[in-house]
């Protein structure tokens, strides 16, 4: 076979409030009030099924109760949640839907976070779904007892009520103007207070009936496959250079390859397209089977075939297409993956012909539309000779 190496071009792999009481689901922290009991996976499953996927095993079950408030006390739950997801944009419109349906409303949303009021009722299974968006990194629940800020406030309306009750009966039996100016200038200070206090009133209330959530959301990273995972190392690094930039420079090809269309030589074993689409070509030695004296036995393509399927499933995606290719007389795979990284779609593919001592890969990526407009199947054609 020709000495062809692969086409990679460049992957970089995405990657305390005050209150009454908290409740953390970090990481880095001990669940220090609510519990982590599993909870049933109904509340998630509409969203996994909106999103066309099953549930990640990344993801996490919150557990229930987390917003009953003890009989008797009044108290405002607040919600902070994370979650990695593959489009933010998505995530951010699925929210406000599944907000909408529970009969809560946005209070505000800009380009990577929205904040929810969510009746309480409904809190937790909605916490179940927001976190089913993604992968879910940090949760914190605050409480504040508000029990006597409403009671205070009860009595302070009520005895305000009474005052503007006596002093509209002062009113009419005031028969001089400076009565009636003093009269109204105080009823006027008393009703200005009661309607103050009656709009902390429906604050309170607002706050007591509706959890406020809000939820931030982050480029979900794509991880590579870890490196004790497949026993052949250049596995592992498949993929691993998505997005990295690309500078044109000097360099041969390790063999005799036509280019496609739009392609330029960047640096040894490397092409890039105008529309920063990327080939690089790689050459590694195979896996010797067993060693004689008179000469090695070698690995079989179908050794690698698996390993190359986990470290693109690996990548975020478990959707991969296969294609029989052949080049240089040998029949080979093409593996291709379509990912999204930061809301952007992009294609990721690599090509494997194994030839005795040698694996032979291509590997290319891009934006989604850009990647298939300069690489159609003629191009792939040509680059392989047939």
């Amino acid at each position: 076979m020709k000495k062809q190496t692969a086409v990679i071009g460049g992957m970089l792999l995405a990657a305390g409030i005050a209150g009454g009481c908290t409740a953390c689901y970090d990481d880095n922290c001990e669940p220090a009030v609510l519990p982590m009991a599993q909870m049933a996976d109904e509340a998630a499953a509409p969203v996994m099924k909106a999103m066309g996927r099953g549930r990640s095993m990344a993801a996490r079950n919150v557990a229930a109760g987390n917003f009953e408030a003890p009989e008797g006390q009044q108290i405002a739950y607040t919600a902070t949640l994370t979650v990695q997801v593959a489009d933010i944009r998505e995530a951010l419109l699925m929210a406000r839907d599944l907000v909408n349906k529970a009969g809560g409303y946005v209070k505000n949303m800009n380009d990577s976070s929205a904040t929810l009021a969510v009746p309480v009722k409904d809190a937790d299974a909605m916490l179940n779904q927001l976190s089913a968006l993604g992968i879910m990194t940090s949760l914190q629940i605050n409480s504040e007892n508000v029990t006597d800020q409403i009671a205070d406030i009860d009595v302070r309306m009520d005895n305000l009520a009474r005052s503007r009750q006596r002093l509209l009966a002062l009113l009419e039996k005031a028969g001089k103007v400076e009565e009636m100016v003093k009269v109204e200038a105080a009823l006027t200070r008393v009703t200005t207070e009661l309607e103050r206090l009656q709009s902390q009133a429906k604050q309170l209330a607002s706050r007591v009936q509706y959890v406020t959530m809000t939820l931030r959301c982050q480029a979900q990273t794509v991880q590579p496959v870890p490196k004790d995972t497949a026993p052949v190392g250049w596995v592992n690094g498949l993929g691993r250079e998505l997005l990295s930039p690309v500078t044109v420079a000097e360099g041969g090809m390790p063999f005799d390859a036509v280019l496609p269309p739009g392609f330029v030589q960047a640096g040894f074993g490397r092409a890039v397209s105008a529309e920063n689409c990327v080939l690089q070509f790689r050459q590694v030695p195979n896996a010797v089977t067993r060693r004689h004296w008179y000469g090695n036995e070698y690995a079989p393509i179908d050794f690698y075939l698996p390993m190359i399927r986990q470290a693109l499933t690996a990548l975020g995606n478990d959707k991969i297409t296969e294609q029989k290719r052949v080049f240089d007389g040998i029949e080979g795979r093409q593996f291709t993956v379509e990912l999204t990284l930061g809301g952007v779609p992009y294609v990721y593919t690599v090509m494997i012909f194994v030839d005795d001592d040698d694996v032979n890969l291509i590997e290319g990526w891009g934006r989604k539309e850009q990647f298939h407009q300069i690489l159609p199947e003629t191009a792939w054609e040509t680059l392989l000779g047939n």
